[in-house]
This record gives structure tokens, sequence and C-alpha cells, in this order.
């Protein structure tokens, strides 16, 4: 699977629990509005648009990158955590006042 640098689901600006119906639909729309052969098309748009329904309208393609999704957030909230703990345990002295030298 794909490293993606965005949202499949906010590129077809739909729910996560969407039904493939809904995924078709916001796809069509989508696709005919950023056309790159329309007035003012989206290439790269359209080729977002493209590859998140590929993605999303194939139930396989689609638990595998919601598993993804699901582990990236987790990786992220462990490393916020992480960051979050460091920094309460870090200590500036610089910033401490009882430290500054009297001239």
């Amino acid at each position: 699977m794909n490293n993606y640098t965005f949202g499949l689901y906010e590129v077809l600006d739909i729910q996560s629990d969407a039904s493939l119906e809904q995924v078709k639909k916001a796809y069509k729309r989508l696709a005919l509005q950023y056309h790159p052969d329309r007035p003012n098309g989206n290439k790269e748009k359209f080729q977002q648009i493209a590859m998140a329904y590929e993605v999303l309208s194939d139930k396989s393609k689609r638990q595998e990158y919601d598993l993804l999704m699901k582990r990236s957030k987790m990786h992220s909230k462990s490393k916020q955590s992480q960051q979050s703990q460091q920094s309460q345990s870090y200590y500036d002295y610089q910033t401490d006042p009882m430290f500054y030298e009297k001239v």
C-alpha cells in the first residue's frame, strides 16, 4: 500500500463510515468538477480523487487503508505522549531566576 500524504476520506469529502454508494456518488461529483479537460480542472486534485476512489471502492484495499490510518494515529498519539512526558521532566535552568547572575 502507498504512503498517503493526504486523507482519502477528506479528498472525497465523506465520512469514514460512508457506504459504497456514497463513495461512488462523491467520486462522480468531484471527478466531474476537477477533471483536467474542464475549464477550471485540476490534474493533481483529479488524480487524488481517482486514487481515493480506487482504494475506498475496493473492500480489501479500504480495510487495509483504515488499518494503516488507525495504526498511524496510534503511533502519533504515542509520540505525543512521549514528548509531553519528556517536556514535563525537562527543566530549563536558563529560565530559572534563581540561576541568573546579578550584575
